[in-house]
Parts: structure tokens; sequence; C-alpha cells
């Protein structure tokens, strides 16, 4: 478990550090032309920028990490045998990549979005945290359904 927490807790650093370095860009920088490009871009809404007073979204992302952070406890918690280690480290995920963003909207008003794609999509590291845990979790969740299946077949 502690693995989890050095990798998770690298990758939340790598994050932040990327951020800082974005908003302080003078001018994109092209990794892949026409693919990939390091930029700066600000979110001052939500998921797919839709726009919602930044006050009610910041208390709600606060509520929502509170319940992440009693998931991850309880994953944690939770004997190996029902998976609490991988729920663990989904929700570990979830939480490191909400905890970014949300300084994020504390400090910039919005997110931070730095991985530019095709010019049409920005994204960051803590998105790919989120999403992650989020993959981790339904694979916990289909291996536990494969495991009853077996169960019950027996």
């Amino acid at each position: 478990m502690r693995k989890y927490f050095l990798i998770t807790f690298a990758i939340f650093l790598i994050d932040r550090i990327l951020k800082i370095l974005s908003v302080n860009l003078p001018d994109k920088i092209f990794l892949f032309p026409g693919i990939v490009s390091f930029d700066r871009h600000i979110n001052y809404g939500i998921i797919f920028s839709l726009n919602f007073p930044m006050l009610p979204v910041i208390i709600v992302s606060a509520v929502f990490m509170a319940v992440i952070l009693v998931l991850l406890i309880k994953s944690f918690l939770s004997p190996p045998s029902e998976g609490g280690a991988r729920g663990g480290l989904g929700w570990l995920l979830i939480l490191a990549g909400a905890l970014s963003n949300f300084a994020d909207r504390v400090m910039y008003l919005g997110t931070v979005d730095y991985i530019n794609i095709l010019d049409r999509s920005l994204v960051n590291l803590a998105d790919g945290m989120i999403l992650a845990g989020i993959i981790v979790l339904l694979t916990k969740i289909k291996d536990k359904k494969e495991l009853k299946k077996e169960q019950i077949i027996e």
C-alpha cells in the first residue's frame, strides 16, 4: 500500500510542477507538431468547460473529496480478499487528481490544463489520475462479479 501512496504522490507532484510551468509559459511548446503540445489553458468551468459559479463548485468539490477520503480509508482497511488495496488505489488516484484540480480552482479560479491534443482537447495529469482511478475501481467491480459467478457455479 505504501508504494501506491508514493507513486500517486509522485504523479501529483509532477502534475503540480507542470501546471506551474504552463501558467508561466510564454508560448506553447510542440512535443509532436500538429499532434501534442505543452500549452496553457485555464478552464474556468467544470468538465467539458461547462460554466458554473466557482464558489459552489469549490464547496461541492470539497464535499466530494471528503467522501472520497472516507471511501479510501474504508478500502485500505478492507481485507485483501475483498480487493481492499486495489480499491484503495482507485480512490487514492481519484482523490489526488481531484485535490490537484481543487488547488487550481482555489488559486486560479479554474483548472490548469497543459496537454493539448490535436489543438482540440486540453487535459492534465490530474484528469488522467481521476480516469485511471475510475478504471481501477471498475475492474475491481468486474472481478467481484466474476468471483460471485464462480461461487454460484461451484
